[in-house]
């Protein structure tokens, strides 16, 4: 794997600036529930859920992103397009994918446990039900893998959330 692919996913976490164009949104925050299971098992609940439309690994290219973290944990879900509507999206395979192979209309997802380290998204499915400028809102179900071949340890992650829109930087 080219690290450009699995870096997209990552470098979507780094947008700190909120958009918040209108006053009544001011109160909505962000929350996500997930489950881990497999070589690694536990359940994080958070309140860091956003998303946003950065700088893909190509000139000209747009980036959505879903963020969702804690204190100990990062996961993050990119695609290289604009903004996702309501519907079901395949996860690939960024463990395994060359750069070249990146499909637009699929998301690859990455997730960082502290202790653990960085995993990469072999297969899965994101669900948004709900997509404007302020709420993205929906489910997923991805299967990882970790990224250090000395530590060959897979994993699952199910879980679902409501991020609030960011505004990320756009590069330069």
């Amino acid at each position: 794997m080219k690290f450009p692919t699995l870096l997209l996913c990552i470098a979507l976490l780094l947008g700190t600036g909120c958009d918040s164009n209108d006053p009544e949104d001011v109160s909505i925050t962000g929350s996500f529930s997930m489950t881990v299971s497999g070589d690694l098992s536990k359940t994080v609940n958070g309140s860091i859920a956003t998303f946003g439309i950065g700088l893909g690994p190509a000139a000209g290219q747009s980036a959505f992103g879903i963020n969702l973290g804690s204190a100990s944990d990062i996961f993050s879900m990119a695609r290289i397009a604009g903004q996702s509507g309501p519907g079901t999206y395949d996860i690939q395979d960024v463990a395994n994918t060359n750069d070249d192979d990146w499909l637009p209309d699929d998301f690859g997802a990455t997730y960082i446990d502290e202790t653990a380290g960085l995993y990469a998204s072999v297969s899965g499915s994101v669900t948004i039900t709900r997509s404007d400028d302020n709420v993205v809102e929906g489910t997923f179900t991805v299967s990882l893998v970790n990224f250090d071949t000395n530590n060959p340890s897979t994993i699952s992650i199910t879980g679902e959330f409501v991020a609030i829109g960011l505004e990320l930087p756009s590069g330069g």
